[in-house]
């Protein structure tokens, strides 16, 4: 509990300094604690993850996780695995339709009886409506260059160059690509703080 408190306390201001993460290893070898009982409330995940955000800000492109088997993902030789999202993540689309509201004006005469003509005319307005939609539930990475996802039904990846715009949010992020008539494309992963910065950052230091 006390190590977890100084997890939160180093990470206060958002930032794991080297010195910090140092402190924190030492004293979790002191009390000859492994990672599985530190992260039984997540606070080691957090201060890997805080680190991983500053080796990228500091232009050390390495990963810190320890993975086993073949990905599906083809990564180029210049194209580095900085972070794999080891649950599932869902990958929704934002979808927009439209429909045309409004109604018909005019005015009816008779020319005889039992019978009469109406002049009119429909004024109408297009609404958009939006609206988030599941597509698919896969795995995803981070590298150097590009965002991965491969799912049941689709897989992707997704320069860092080609996004315009991002958004973050509390378990996951959203961004826009540079391609016409473009819409959100969403990512859940479960924790939006680390996602957004570190895709942030990676995109700040593309390597060619």
């Amino acid at each position: 509990s006390a190590w977890e408190r100084l997890v939160d306390t180093s990470l206060e201001d958002g930032v794991l300094t080297a010195e910090e993460e140092q402190r924190l290893m030492l004293l979790a070898n002191a009390f000859s604690s492994n990672q599985y009982d530190l992260d039984h409330n997540g606070a080691f995940s957090r201060m890997v993850k805080a680190g991983v955000i500053r080796d990228v800000q500091e232009g050390n492109f390495r990963s810190r996780q320890d993975l086993n088997g073949p990905l599906p993902f083809a990564f180029t030789k210049k194209e580095a695995l900085i972070w794999l999202f080891m649950g599932l993540v869902d990958y929704s689309e934002e979808k927009v339709t439209r429909q045309f509201v409004g109604g018909s004006v005019g005015v009816s005469a008779r020319v005889a009886r039992g019978l009469y003509i109406r002049s009119s005319a429909f004024r109408g307005r297009p609404v958009e409506t939006s609206q988030i939609t599941l597509i698919d539930h896969g795995i995803m990475a981070l590298t150097t260059q590009n965002i991965w996802f491969s799912g049941v039904s689709r897989s992707f990846r997704i320069p860092y160059s080609k996004v315009v715009s991002w958004k973050a949010y509390s378990d996951g992020i959203g961004l826009w690509r540079d391609v016409a008539n473009a819409k959100q494309q969403l990512f859940v992963t479960g924790d939006g703080w680390f996602t957004y910065n570190l895709a942030r950052n990676l995109a700040e230091r593309v390597i060619d």
